[in-house]
């Protein structure tokens, strides 16, 4: 019981310091004809609750194909499934230290986020979840990916609408199929 109420009022408090941290930022204007240009530094977001591991290598490999000279990292959201399996990559693991007593994320995070300097977000999670549209913010990536809901169609500048029919798995074909 209080762990569900501590996770409501952490995803509570992040999504104030999403709308936040889009304010502050200026949206970027990008052109989709040049969108995967001068990619250096990718960021995906691994959710709390994990995902399918076989969806995320579909993503992973995508990614790889795509920029094969960028440093991708895998940003690990504290969680029951927040450990991603071992895909070679660079692993930011974000401890449950670094946030306030009321959920928000701290200083010290926003600050590790930002020297990141990444170029591409990618959220998979399959839910809205701010946490880590709250991450992909704070990168200051000028491309943030997502699927589409209704809450973040502020922090994401491209947003994934499968089907409703598809789910699982059939949502990260359709997210790799876009990337790559």
């Amino acid at each position: 019981m209080f762990d569900r109420s501590r996770n409501f009022f952490r995803h509570f408090a992040a999504g104030i310091m999403v709308r936040k941290e889009v304010k502050l930022n200026t949206p970027y204007e990008i052109s989709l004809q040049n969108i995967w240009k001068d990619i250096h530094h990718c960021i995906v977001c691994w959710p709390e609750d994990g995902i399918d591991v076989m969806a995320a290598e579909l993503v992973f490999r995508k990614l790889r194909n795509r920029f094969q000279f960028s440093a991708i990292t895998v940003i690990a959201l504290p969680g029951l499934g927040a450990s991603p399996p071992d895909f070679g990559i660079d692993l930011f693991e974000i401890g449950a230290d670094e946030f306030t007593f009321f959920g928000a994320p701290n200083g010290n995070l926003k600050f590790r986020l930002k020297n990141l300097k990444a170029d591409l977000a990618v959220d998979l999670s399959p839910e809205y979840n701010p946490l880590s549209a709250y991450c992909c913010a704070a990168s200051g990536a000028r491309i943030r990916i997502g699927f589409a809901t209704a809450e973040d169609d502020l922090v994401f500048n491209v947003q994934i609408a499968p089907n409703q029919d598809r789910s699982g798995i059939d949502r990260y074909r359709v997210l790799a199929t876009y990337i790559g």
